[in-house]
């Protein structure tokens, strides 16, 4: 469901009254102590919960197996996100209002079950960016149980790097943190991130689509070279193949694995790659998931 509008225009209202707050935010009482500066993991928890994170940068979190979907609105902003399963259901969504004007971005984020059966749960989310740099200032983190946590970050002057000062709702600090990072308001879907413990190495998608073309040039070349010797016989020539190509590629990983010492994640996913090649030599469109595009999708 789209943004309420009491929520906007609350959110908005609420907005227009931290102008001192966020002017102030490096001169908050008792922000430089070493009790205001530790961040307890409650804290942390809102902050950067099962949806999203701000800290050390924005991200948008996309579990493992799902496929996200884009839709634009005139301008081309990203204004509704759906990551649905392998049974195209949605176990997430991300809603955003943009007003521009105002510098502000307004986010919704609904939580599913892994099914896409029940919802479990949802968290709203109001940036502000600043008129003179664009760099995101204040966030709003409304709770669905009403709570909320307000968050102003100060930057260097070099606009890389800055202290983000947390308050509760009713005003007490709650700690810093260094080293948040800003980001851009018109590329929200940029934040999409798998999770951060994924067996497999990380890419962009260009890069990942990019090293595919170029296994598939190599396969195609390796077809033309030794398939008539390697299987003259076989009814099935295609699977043959493909098995032959698992079967090298594995008996080369085991072996560097053993010299190394160490897992060969290039070799998982130089398998990856033989499963789309199947798909696309049955003249099946291949089906991209994250299990074939292990890669923070950041282009």
């Amino acid at each position: 469901m789209r943004f309420s509008s009491q929520f906007c225009i609350a959110t908005l209202a609420g907005l227009a009254l931290v102008g001192p707050f966020a002017e102030a935010a490096p001169q908050m009482p008792g922000a430089s102590t070493k009790s205001a500066t530790k961040v307890g993991p409650a804290v942390l928890n809102v902050i950067n919960n099962d949806m999203f994170e701000l800290h050390p940068e924005f991200k948008i979190k996309v579990p493992y197996g799902t496929q996200p979907s884009i839709s634009r609105n005139a301008q081309g902003l990203a204004e509704h996100i759906v990551i649905t399963n392998d049974k195209k259901r949605a176990v997430r969504e991300v809603e955003v209002d943009y007003w521009a004007d105002e510098g502000l971005v307004l986010v919704n984020f609904s939580k599913y079950s892994p099914d896409g059966l029940a919802f479990q749960g949802s968290k709203q989310l109001a940036v502000r960016f600043s008129s003179l740099d664009g760099l995101p200032e204040y966030y709003e983190i409304f709770n669905e149980d009403g709570t909320k946590m307000q968050l102003t970050v100060d930057y260097d002057e070099h606009g890389e790097n800055g202290e983000m000062y947390i308050k509760h709702e009713f005003g007490h600090s709650a700690g810093t943190l260094k080293d948040t990072k800003p980001w851009n308001m018109d590329s929200i879907e940029r934040a999409m991130v798998l999770p951060k413990n994924h067996h497999l190495c990380h890419g962009s998608l260009l890069a990942y689509v990019e090293r595919l073309r170029t296994c598939m040039s190599c396969l195609q070349k390796l077809w033309h070279e030794r398939f008539t010797l390697q299987f003259p016989q076989s009814d099935d020539k295609e699977r043959e193949w493909l098995r032959h190509c698992r079967r090298v590629y594995q008996g080369r990983a085991h072996r560097k694995e053993a010299a190394s010492g160490t897992p060969t994640l290039h070799s998982k996913v130089q398998l990856d790659w033989f499963d789309v090649y199947s798909q696309l030599a049955s003249n099946r469109t291949p089906h991209f998931t994250s299990r074939h595009a292990p890669f923070a999708l950041v282009t």
